[in-house]
């Protein structure tokens, strides 16, 4: 990644307040230019306009963490990072600062699982929420296969687990190692050998890339096997359903958490906010599917 040059570095650390020089009150700070945390931004700002707000972008470089994050000592009362990158550089260069994180996928793998001075919003709606959800839009479905390599996915596979059978589910967990182990493993569960009801593709760093989703994606179509995603724009692309937090109520949690730290609240005080969630769902791959969603779930639902 490059870092900022000069006119980047200016960019970064000017203050967005229509006070133009006056040190910010709660300092946002951004893993990267991502244009899905602007909305959740947006929102921060409309629930904290009685302050000064500053956005400082790190460029997705931890790098210029330090450079950037440096000048904030003394100035800002609270910091409210977006992404796993801006929590860990605000949580690592200044840690007297109290901290709001959001977007961050995993917090042990973060190191703010219970970190001081720190709240936040969750990234994802409540794993039994989610499967409730699903259970909605495909009743049908009762075993859910997952592939996972790395121990994020792993403990985000394992409370669903957990979860399943208090909702008459039940959940297949499968390790790889490679994504060369992914096709034969996905073949292998909506096989005989485990025949899963629907995949669910929860977060993992090696499910990621973009052509083992369209993999995963056109393999369970051809099977007539749904697809489970943790993100909009996973259904977007073929998975028949998620249920992700609003990015507007993210923004709005953790501005109204950034106003409380400001009223002399203290963060450790504070537990983390789960945001309001939508069901999406793509109607061309419950088409495909024959699936035919109900009158109180199509109501209920955001629909591709």
């Amino acid at each position: 990644m490059r870092a900022l040059g000069a006119y980047g570095l200016t960019a970064a650390v000017c203050v967005l307040s229509a006070g133009g020089a006056a040190a910010a009150d709660i300092a946002v700070v951004k893993s990267g230019p991502v244009s899905a945390s602007q909305a959740a931004i947006a929102a921060l700002r409309a629930a904290t306009s009685g302050h000064a707000v500053t956005e400082y972008d790190l460029a997705n470089n931890g790098a210029n963490a330090e450079r950037i994050l440096s000048g904030l000592r003394g100035r800002a009362a609270v910091a409210v990072a977006f992404g796993s990158l801006a929590a860990q550089s605000v949580h690592a260069v200044l840690p007297e600062v109290p901290l709001v994180y959001c977007m961050v996928p995993d917090l042990e793998e973060a190191g703010l699982q219970g970190a001081a001075n720190t709240t936040g919003v969750a990234f994802f709606a409540p794993v039994r929420n989610q499967l409730v959800a699903f259970r909605a839009v495909n009743p049908a479905a009762k075993r859910i296969g997952i592939i996972v390599s790395t121990d994020a996915g792993r403990r985000y596979a394992e409370q669903a687990r957990r979860s399943a059978p208090s909702l008459g589910l039940e959940v297949v967990v499968l390790s790889v190692t490679s994504l060369a182990q992914v096709p034969p493993t996905v073949r292998d569960m909506i096989g005989r050998s485990q025949s899963v009801d629907a995949v669910w593709m929860v977060p993992d760093a090696l499910l990621s890339d973009a052509l083992t989703r369209r993999f995963i994606f056109s393999t369970a179509l051809e099977a007539h096997k749904p697809v489970y995603g943790y993100s909009a724009a996973q259904v977007a692309e073929g998975a028949l359903v998620s249920h992700v937090p609003d990015l507007a109520s993210v923004g709005q949690s953790a501005g109204e958490l950034a106003g409380r730290i400001l009223a002399g609240q203290k963060p450790d005080r504070l537990p983390p906010v789960v945001p309001r969630a939508d069901v999406v769902i793509n109607r061309k791959v419950a088409s495909a599917l024959r699936l035919a969603l109900s009158p109180q779930v199509v109501q209920a639902a955001k629909l591709f």
